[in-house]
């Protein structure tokens, strides 16, 4: 069958020219003629039918049916042509038998075929443009038809009312059938199993052909068994095997291809059909043309040839036009409305057969780098290697695309989770080989996020959002390296959704508190200061910790609103407390990047601290280390900060970006040491990285404050290493304003108290 599969048309031919080569030799002997010429139709029938059952056992889904019904028709046709053979073994057979009800039972499965094959090709492609093309077609059909058969038959006809009607049911059937096969090769151009839809086109053309000469010929009462046009209808019977044969199951074989623009000889079509139709009418008229009709005839065809030129070169801008639509100019994917509009059919599709496709979303790592070092010319010719290794990766497996940037998506219709992943270690494997562009070997990873049809969505826009979900999963995984959307990611989603919508509305709806953990010197436990702390009570979900709203609200860039309140908030309880005639202490508040890098950041400092009446030296700003990224710009707000007397701390310090040649530079008052680093001091290398910090913090003339002091023993080890300052809970949890306030009224901790 595998070597039939890939000639069919050698074996068609041989077939038929035995067939021919039968007829022309034995004509002189009429029972021998039909007896070999029902030889080769009925094997032809078997085979076909053999082919086709085949087919519709190896498919899946609704498509079988489609071959179910082409079977039962060629299986009619068998069981016809052996009664037909049988009656005609005596003679020539001048009226058709009742055996034509089943030539007709037969032409309706293969309409029914059609018309249901349609039906599940409805969405593969815009069929608008074709219509015209087809109704053209079918007009001159239908003249034609009408004009040498039906009108004939009906007129001349010597038969009862029953078999004339039987008789004009062919070429009535015939036109149906012509009409759904010549639309069933239209919509079916634009996938990969057009060829099996082009043998079932010529096989039902073919067999209209044969009808056509059949129903003239018997019209006449000249037909015989064994005439030359009987192989017509056996090619048209292993057309329809071949077909089968041809066809690959969809679920291993679809893929989105582009759409087809209309060809010249889709363009030709109508002009053909009517020229045809003119000469036959010209012809009609015999020597009766008078000069009118001639000089109608010659202004037509001059009008039709000036037409057909300007159609030609809109045609030509069309399909440019097509072109750039729907391709990217860059790398000559297809761009992102191409994705939505092919998405949407692979979707629809795939609800049809209730079948799984996934949508693989591709984000280049420290892409932005390679711009920024080498050049955009270099990230561009980057980003067409990078789709010509997409698409050699995915092959038969799906569709590639560029949404813009350095983001790609792939399509992968009537997959599974396991064909996923294996497809996308695939891709990560390629990603590994160096790209060498102009001398230079670039290596470039990509981070793959992953959303699956139905279960990760059923739109095209909810697939592409979990899949952005997924990738930017992939990126804080480490990078190179893929994520699946799935329900637990879901409720991740979910939940950071419903943080973000309630972080806009909290300030207002005053959700948000602030705590205080004091600042203790370590020999005397007095208390020197106050950590101002963010809490937020929400509505639903109660007490949120910061380590799960903070990350949001700096992503959103709300942290900057809720962190000039906090900065506010601290001023005025601070002042208040000192009013209260509690002692002027310093209320430090953290700062977040995005905070610092606001340009009104210092503005908004000063004006704090003139409507609160706070004095500027009560008052510290904890940032973090991820500041010196920029530290040019760094410096220079930081030094505006210390000119309005406001004290600076570097926060969490030991676990950033701290470099020793930045830091003796920076105009900070304090260092703060990661707890971190407290949590396991008997390790000798925990404790020699304190020791080196503090060191390090005196030697620049420094506070040193250590965080998360927890034990007696590391209070007493960071006093032995000449650290003065912490805070933590062994001193006190962070306490609400009332509380607090009593706290400061006491002053200190004993040593006693503490242990």
């Amino acid at each position: 069958m595998t070597k039939l599969k890939d000639s069919p048309a050698f074996f068609l031919l041989a077939y038929i020219s035995l067939f021919y080569v039968w007829i022309l030799t034995m004509r002189s002997n009429e029972s021998i003629l039909i007896v070999g010429t029902t030889f080769f139709v009925l094997l032809g029938n078997i085979i076909s039918l053999t082919w086709l059952i085949n087919t519709y056992k190896r498919v899946k889904g609704n498509e079988k049916y489609f071959w179910l019904l082409l079977s039962l028709g060629v299986l009619t046709s068998f069981i016809s042509n052996v009664i037909w053979y049988i009656e005609g073994i005596n003679g020539v057979v001048h009226l058709p038998s009742w055996t034509n009800l089943l030539w007709v039972f037969t032409y309706l499965l293969y309409l029914a075929a059609l018309i249901f094959k349609m039906i599940l090709l409805k969405h593969t492609v815009d069929y608008r443009p074709y219509m015209f093309n087809l109704v053209i077609f079918m007009t001159v059909a239908i003249a034609l038809s009408i004009h040498y058969l039906i009108e004939p038959i009906w007129i001349q006809s010597n038969y009862l009312i029953g078999v004339t009607i039987l008789t004009i049911a062919y070429p009535i059937f015939d036109l149906g059938i012509i009409f759904s096969a010549v639309y069933l090769y239209y919509i079916s151009r634009n996938t990969q199993l057009k060829r099996s839809y082009l043998y079932i086109t010529l096989a039902f053309t073919l067999q209209i052909l044969a009808d056509s000469i059949y129903v003239y010929l018997l019209h006449l009462e000249i037909y015989q068994i064994g005439s030359i046009f009987d192989p017509f209808w056996t090619i048209s019977i292993l057309l329809l095997g071949i077909a089968g044969l041809q066809f690959e199951n969809e679920s291993s074989t679809h893929k989105i291809i582009e759409k087809e623009p209309l060809s010249n000889i889709d363009i030709s079509i109508p002009y053909i059909c009517v020229l045809f139709l003119l000469i036959l009418v010209i012809s009609s008229y015999k020597n009766d043309l008078n000069a009118l009709s001639m000089g109608l005839t010659v202004s037509f065809l001059l009008i039709l040839i000036r037409h057909f030129s300007f159609i030609r070169k809109n045609q030509q801008l069309v399909n440019e036009y097509r072109y750039l639509a729907f391709h990217d100019q860059l790398t000559s994917l297809y761009n992102r409305p191409k994705f939505q509009s092919d998405l949407q059919l692979v979707l629809e599709k795939a609800t049809e057969d209730q079948t799984r496709t996934a949508l693989l979303l591709i984000d280049l790592d420290r892409f932005k780098n390679i711009n920024d070092t080498l050049g955009h010319y270099f990230g561009d010719c980057l980003l067409v290697e990078v789709a010509n290794r997409l698409e050699s990766t995915v092959a038969e497996n799906g569709t590639t695309y560029r949404l813009g940037g350095d983001e790609f998506v792939i399509v992968l219709p009537d997959t599974s989770k396991p064909k996923c992943i294996t497809v996308v270690r695939k891709l990560l494997a390629d990603f590994q080989n160096p790209f060498f562009i102009e001398g230079y070997e670039i290596t470039v990873s990509p981070s793959i996020g992953i959303s699956m049809f139905p279960e990760n969505g059923e739109t095209s826009g909810g697939l592409l959002k979990h899949a952005d979900a997924a990738m930017y999963l992939a990126k804080e995984n480490g990078k190179n390296t893929f994520q699946f959307y799935d329900e637990a990611l879901h409720r991740q989603l979910a939940y950071k959704m419903e943080l973000e919508n309630g972080l806009r509305k909290a300030i207002e709806n005053m959700e948000f508190s602030l705590v205080y953990q004091p600042k203790v010197e370590l020999k005397s436990g007095e208390i020197i200061g106050m950590e101002a702390l963010l809490r937020w009570n929400h509505p639903k979900l109660g007490f949120v910790s910061p380590m799960e709203f903070i990350p949001v609200a700096e992503e959103t860039g709300q942290i900057v609103n809720i962190g000039h309140w906090v900065l506010k908030e601290a001023c005025r309880q601070n002042k208040l407390w000192q009013e209260q005639g509690l002692p002027n202490l310093s209320v430090s508040v953290n700062v977040s990047v995005r905070q610092f890098q606001d340009s009104s950041f210092l503005n908004k400092v000063s004006s704090i601290l003139e409507e609160t009446g706070l004095s500027p030296s009560c008052l510290e700003l904890e940032i973090t280390e991820s500041i010196m990224q920029d530290i040019t710009h760094s410096v220079d707000i930081l030094t505006q900060i210390r000119s309005l007397g406001v004290k600076v701390s570097i926060d969490d310090f030991g676990t950033g970006y701290s470099s020793l040649n930045v830091l003796k530079d920076l105009p900070i008052d304090t260092l703060k040491i990661d707890k971190a680093f407290l949590e396991n001091m008997s390790d000798s290398m925990n404790s020699t990285m304190i020791k080196s910090i503090i060191k390090l913090g005196l030697n620049l003339n420094l506070n040193v404050v250590a965080e998360g002091i927890e034990t007696t023993e590391q209070m007493e080890k960071l006093i032995e290493n000449q650290c003065t300052l912490g805070q933590g809970y062994l001193f006190s949890r962070p306490l609400p304003p009332e509380e607090f306030s009593m706290l400061l009224q006491r002053g200190s901790f004993s040593k006693k108290a503490l242990t």
